[in-house]
């Protein structure tokens, strides 16, 4: 080999270029280097700098390495070329090598590249030298030692066509290691290295060789008394002047440690596969060099989409850069870092993970890469939620019981004595419309108790025939008052009959819920707000383009918008539990996924329409129903009147005054007492005395429906009346079963009660 060795390196990149450099200097040659990145320039180099080796980048912008191979062909055949690349795969490392290639190095192996180099000088050296036979090679070997010394690991040997082999020279460390000298294999056959399955096929690569004239190159396993190695094995032709093959030139390159840290990677590889988290390792820039299935599963991208990526693919916009700063700051310095992170997978959704990354060193203690460690939480944390609502709930529940109670207890005391105010004066007076004012106040505090009680799923709700209109009505006023100025609200009731089955404070719920979605789309830029109500005759043809209801007339309630709209995207989650695309503090997402509950348990649908800046629209249809109750009936009819005794029991003193007052003007003669314990008294001296009894629960030392049982026990026939403001003790049900007539909310009103006390009276 010459003293000074003319490389050539073709390489768009120049610290690529640079890095080729640094690992020909570590060599014990003196090279003479010159680079170039076009092909011109390389064209020119082969002939002027006529190198004698070239070291060519694979891949490059206007120029490919197979097309330096072909130029090499054509100007400098005998000149080894070695492709240097980030990545090839199996066949077109073939390719390479079929077009003329010497050999293909790894850039992320690179500390290969002088060994390669070196063993590329050699085998063109060697192939200079093809007129000298095996005898002259063998005469010479001393010579060759200088240069044989610089081929670390590696064996030389020379097989017949026979696939008989001798060895030449080999490393003289490998004597050590191998547990025999190379002497010792002098005229051995292949048969004494190998397997009989492997000794069969180098034999048959020998002989290919020999008629053929093609080289050979190829990894294997080679058994040695020591134990098996791993080799880097080309097979080459050596031929004599005349150019006959005269024997097969093996060089065999320990490759046993790379192959065994293959393996390793295979076996944790394998293992990280099995894992359900998701596990990610990428370079120190983020870019991604490997995920395992569980990525796959959850992320719905596929390895192939993942690889060579940067993380930011997974980026859901959900944290600012402060946060990223951070955590890079944290892994740059040598340190785990472990959060939270929320991420957007291949279809647009968002999910939360727990991460932790953790940087991976190299021997020498640099960070060369990071692996994240990641579990989908998204269900955890939403069950987190659910658990932390339902213990707010809980705790509003018994917040809104306690309210309750006190709240009726007043309000009966104000309903009360309006009541029988408004018997005193002339209808029609200033004075007379003003104490209907305040009763019509009432009656909104009291349906005011029952949204609390239902919101806070303490009170059962019942169904009874409703006009939807009027809670059109009332809702929107009470809108009115809160929403600006620039959202204008319009009603378009047209439906004649405008009755259904259900409970009022559920649809008032209903209604308040889809009004507030809409002003708040309205509320930066205003607009108009548009509640309509109308029959529609649903026919069972149309019933397949519903959910859940039946065919036959319905009422349809529109909630119309000129917000900002939705996409199809979101219209799809609209309904979800705790879905929603308000800001923090600004919404639960809880509001439609139980407006939606509350429609179907009517037995009714809910459809939403909208397009991006053309606003949206609710609509909700429930069956109607033909004719009204008893219970409206007695709206209309006037307040009847009886005679009889009843027992009326409150604790609270100006409630008893007020109901005493009450039954009174309805012609009934009334004994009250605010002790339970007493009125258990009165009634035994005189069971057959009283004709009904009216009783408070919520009572010291005897609740009512206590006093109620001991009551029934003495006159199983008497008719009971059972109030309460709330109560988690008794329920309709359960005052029914003890022999209870009738459960009453409170506050009272003298109309309700008239009815209820007539009608028990005549069913005596």
């Amino acid at each position: 080999m010459a003293n000074h060795v003319r490389v050539l390196i073709l390489d768009d990149v120049p610290s690529d270029a640079e890095l080729m450099v640094h690992e020909l200097k570590n060599e014990n040659i003196e090279f003479n280097i010159k680079k170039v990145d076009n092909r011109q320039d390389f064209i020119d180099a082969i002939s002027s700098f006529a190198p004698d080796l070239i070291l060519s980048d694979f891949r490059m912008p206007q120029f490919s390495g197979l097309e330096a191979l072909h130029i090499v062909k054509e100007m400098a055949p005998k000149t080894p070329i070695l492709i240097v690349t980030g990545s090839i795969d199996e066949e077109t490392a073939a390719e390479c090598i079929k077009a003329g290639a010497w050999d293909y190095i790894l850039k992320q192996h690179i500390t290969r590249l002088g060994k390669a180099v070196t063993n590329a000088l050699l085998l063109k050296e060697e192939k200079e030298k093809k007129e000298h036979a095996e005898s002259a090679l063998i005469e010479n070997i001393t010579q060759l030692q200088g240069i044989l010394g610089s081929l670390r690991e590696t064996l030389i040997v020379v097989y017949d066509a026979e696939g008989i082999h001798k060895f030449v020279w080999a490393s003289p460390e490998l004597d050590e290691r191998y547990g025999i000298t190379y002497s010792q294999l002098l005229g051995q056959s292949v048969s004494k290295l190998y397997s009989p399955a492997d000794a069969i096929k180098r034999i048959n690569d020998i002989k290919k060789i020999f008629s053929t004239g093609m080289a050979i190159r190829e990894e294997n396993l080679t058994r040695f008394p020591n134990g098996s190695y791993w080799h880097d094995t080309s097979l080459t032709p050596m031929k004599n002047p005349a150019g006959e093959i005269i024997g097969v030139v093996g060089f065999l390159l320990d490759i046993t440690n790379r192959k065994r840290a293959e393996v390793d990677r295979t076996q944790l590889s394998t293992a990280f596969e099995q894992v359900a988290e998701c596990i990610i390792i990428t370079d120190t820039y983020a870019n991604i060099i490997y995920v395992n299935k569980a990525v796959e599963q959850i992320t719905g991208f596929t390895t192939e989409e993942l690889l060579n990526q940067n993380c930011r693919i997974f980026k859901s916009g959900r944290h600012d850069t402060l946060f990223y700063k951070n955590l890079w700051k944290v892994i740059l310095s040598g340190k785990i870092w472990t959060g939270r992170l929320f991420n957007r997978k291949k279809d647009g959704t968002i999910y939360e993970e727990k991460v932790t990354i953790s940087p991976i060193r190299d021997k020498n203690g640099m960070i060369i890469n990071f692996v994240a460690v990641k579990k989908d939480i998204t269900e955890e944390t939403r069950l987190e939620r659910q658990l932390h609502q339902a213990q707010k709930m809980e705790a509003i529940g018994t917040l809104a019981g306690g309210i309750a109670h006190d709240f009726n207890n007043i309000l009966a005391a104000i309903l009360g004595y309006t009541e029988l105010s408004l018997r005193e004066v002339k209808e029609g007076a200033r004075l007379h419309r003003n104490l209907e004012q305040v009763l019509q106040a009432g009656y909104r505090a009291k349906d005011l108790i029952k949204q609390i009680l239902a919101f806070s799923r303490l009170n059962q709700q019942e169904k009874k025939p409703l006009q939807i209109s009027l809670i059109i009505k009332e809702a929107l006023k009470l809108l009115r008052a809160s929403l600006p100025a620039t959202i204008e609200m319009r009603q378009n009731i047209t439906a004649k009959n405008n009755l259904v089955m259900a409970d009022p404070t559920q649809m008032h719920q209903v209604l308040m819920n889809l009004c507030t979605n809409a002003a708040h789309a309205m509320l930066e830029k205003g607009g108009i707000l548009d509640v309509s109500l109308r029959e529609v005759v649903i026919s069972p043809e149309e019933i397949a383009h519903y959910h859940g209801i039946k065919p036959g007339v319905h009422l349809k309630l529109s909630v119309s918008d000129t917000g900002h709209g939705m996409t199809p995207e979101i219209i799809e989650r609209i309904f979800e539990p705790y879905f929603t695309t308000k800001k923090p503090g600004e919404g639960t997402g809880m509001g439609l996924s139980v407006v939606h509950g509350i429609v179907k348990s009517h037995d009714g649908d809910i459809t939403v329409y909208s397009e991006p800046g053309r606003g949206t629209s609710f609509h909700v249809l429930l069956p109607c129903i033909e004719s009204e109750t008893d219970n409206e009936k007695n709206e209309s009819s006037p307040m009847p009147h009886g005679e009889g005794t009843i027992l009326f029991v409150d604790d609270e003193s100006s409630l008893v005054t007020i109901g005493k007052e009450m039954l009174e003007q309805l012609g009934y003669t009334v004994i009250a007492k605010t002790d339970s314990i007493e009125a258990l008294e009165e009634f035994i001296k005189a069971p057959q005395k009283f004709d009904l009894v009216v009783t408070d629960q919520t009572m010291p030392v005897m609740t009512g429906a206590e006093l109620a049982q001991k009551i029934v026990a003495m006159r199983p026939d008497i008719p009971i009346v059972l109030c309460t403001g709330f109560s988690e003790v008794i329920s309709e049900e359960k005052a029914k079963a003890i022999g209870i007539r009738e459960f009453i909310m409170k506050p009272i009103f003298m109309k309700e009660i008239a009815f209820v006390i007539r009608n028990l009276l005549d069913e005596r």
